[in-house]
């Protein structure tokens, strides 16, 4: 389910967002206050960030921070216009889109579901599949830290951390996909990172040997008419050769 976060006080706002949402089967989170704000961006992740910009106390602020959290690091962020900041400032200020006040029904809905038809066709190129397996997270030369992978996709993976992250970007991967015999390394971007212990990474880089055995192993994940036991005889001998 897509998560929307909108920081607003203006009750029409409220009552519209809230009624949009429900139509198209998203969640919505509706904060008063920029504090309460800030506090629920840095919990949890979400695909669109609202902000009233012109009729909350320091919501410019929050505007400013959202992509510079990690858990909302690529969330789309709309800004919400009340004829005090600009188009121009909103977009400096990380907005990527902006609804000018009086705010239309159509309009809102229009850019939702142009948000939605985006999200859905980045699912649809990187199909993720549900996994449960121990990821170990090398930063630097010698730290390391353990993970627990939750879902896999040919360009990246969820994790949940057993312990805070450094505040780095870059890290090292290594795993060992469940049926095979040889693990894994490659070298990956911490995309997103929240206060509940999940955490997301897209792939780097990885060697074509190893993308080929990745692409190979989720595509048989993913083919609910193949048997486990045809997996298991598939990739009997560990990793091919690079």
């Amino acid at each position: 389910m897509f998560e929307g976060l909108l920081l607003s006080r203006d009750d029409h706002v409220i009552r519209l967002f809230r009624r949009i949402y429900q139509d198209l089967g998203m969640s919505l989170e509706v904060c008063t206050g920029a504090e309460r704000a800030r506090e629920e961006l840095q919990r949890r992740k979400f695909d669109a960030v609202i902000v009233d910009c012109d009729d909350v106390e320091d919501a410019p602020a929050v505007l400013k921070s959202v992509h510079q959290i990690a858990a909302n690091r690529n969330s789309t962020v709309f800004a919400i216009l009340n004829g005090v900041t600009s188009m121009r400032a909103a977009f400096d200020m990380g907005a990527n889109l902006t609804l000018p006040k009086p705010i239309s029904l159509d309009h809102v809905r229009k850019s939702l579901r142009a948000m939605m038809m985006l999200l859905e066709q980045e699912h649809r190129r990187f199909h993720r599949v549900p996994v449960d397996f121990d990821v170990t997270l090398t930063f630097g030369e010698t730290q390391q830290f353990q993970a627990l992978a939750t879902n896999l996709s040919e360009g990246g993976m969820a994790l949940r951390m057993k312990e805070s992250l450094p505040e780095q970007v870059s890290v090292g991967l290594r795993f060992t996909l469940p049926g095979m015999t040889q693990g894994m390394e490659m070298k990956a971007i911490i995309a997103w990172a929240d206060t509940r212990g999940m955490a997301g990474v897209r792939f780097d880089y990885i060697t074509p040997g190893a993308k080929q055995q990745l692409k190979e192993w989720l595509a048989h994940r993913g083919d609910p008419g193949k048997k486990e036991a045809s997996g298991s005889r598939q990739f009997a001998n560990g990793v091919r050769e690079r």
